[in-house]
């Protein structure tokens, strides 16, 4: 679709029936913002929403949670459109909603959002009109959370040097992890662990294990990446803007098969049957294969 201004469009992260994509870049004031949802048959359909989303939106079930910019979390039906709860109200202050931030939801429904200081465990209510409501909630003024990322059953949190491991029941935080440096970029989740770069060029991977936050490995990743990496195999894959695409044994770190573009890189990587697809500046895809980088 059209639109006024560069915008980003991305994946919902989770959604198993098809796709559908949010813009991630901050929409004009005078839009609703939307989704764009796409069938595993490339039908697609626009889903107008009350409000431009404020953070990553996340599946749960047959619906999409959208931490939205009026400080509303809506939970709807991509293929409608219609609410499947009312939504939950951020609270006031000063007469504003609170900032809305980043989510993430369980199979079980249990829900973690980033609600300006606070950490909110919502819970989605039953009955013929449900409503999403506050259950918990869990003071990190002192820690700001810039990020949620769901790893197993728990979730771990990116909050500037740090990583915070989160039990989401209670909410509480189990455990911390210094980097040692500022996080550059967005979490990732691969299997049972996460993945952070440093602005030193680090890339670390964490896992939690028995309560606790442990170091799996780290590797040097000199180039911000231009997507999340996509695994294949026991491998995983990043993609910089530079040209390089380079793979990372998912078991120790090492540096795997490499290749260089030799053009500018814009997007991914993805896994595609089993081979690996980046997206180039000029708006062409390129296929890699996984054996040897080529």
């Amino acid at each position: 679709p059209r639109e006024t201004g560069p915008v980003v469009w991305r994946p919902v992260e989770g959604w198993k029936s098809g796709t559908i994509l949010w813009t991630a870049a901050a929409a004009p004031a005078s839009t609703r913002g939307r989704l764009l949802v796409v069938a595993p048959d490339g039908a697609a359909k626009s889903i107008p929403l009350s409000a431009p989303a404020a953070a990553r939106p996340a599946a749960l079930g047959e619906g999409v949670l959208i931490p939205a910019a009026d400080g509303m979390l809506y939970y709807i039906d991509p293929k409608t459109g219609a609410e499947l709860a009312e939504p939950f109200a951020a609270p006031y202050v000063d007469g504003k909603p609170m900032k809305l931030g980043s989510i993430a939801a369980r199979d079980d429904r249990t829900i973690l959002l980033v609600v300006g200081p606070s950490l909110f465990k919502i819970a989605v209510g039953k009955g013929k009109a449900p409503r999403l409501q506050e259950a918990a909630r869990l003071d990190v003024a002192g820690t700001p959370i810039a990020e949620l990322k769901l790893v197993g059953t728990m979730v771990i949190a990116a909050a500037d040097r740090e990583l915070l491991l989160i039990d989401p029941e209670a909410p509480k935080i189990e455990a911390k992890f210094p980097l040692g440096d500022a996080i550059d970029g967005e979490l990732a989740a691969v299997g049972a662990a996460a993945l952070a770069r440093t602005r030193g060029g680090k890339l670390h991977c964490i896992e939690p294990l028995g309560g606790k936050l442990q170091k799996r490995w780290s590797a040097d990743v000199p180039i911000p990446p231009v997507g999340p990496p996509a695994t294949q195999g026991r491998s995983l894959w990043l993609a910089a803007s530079d040209g390089q695409v380079q793979g990372i044994q998912l078991s120790d770190g090492a540096k795997g098969p490499a290749w260089q573009a030799r053009r500018a890189l814009a997007g991914g990587p993805w896994n595609v049957g089993g081979q690996i697809v980046v997206e180039a500046a000029d708006v062409s895809l390129l296929l890699v294969d996984p054996a040897d980088g080529r």
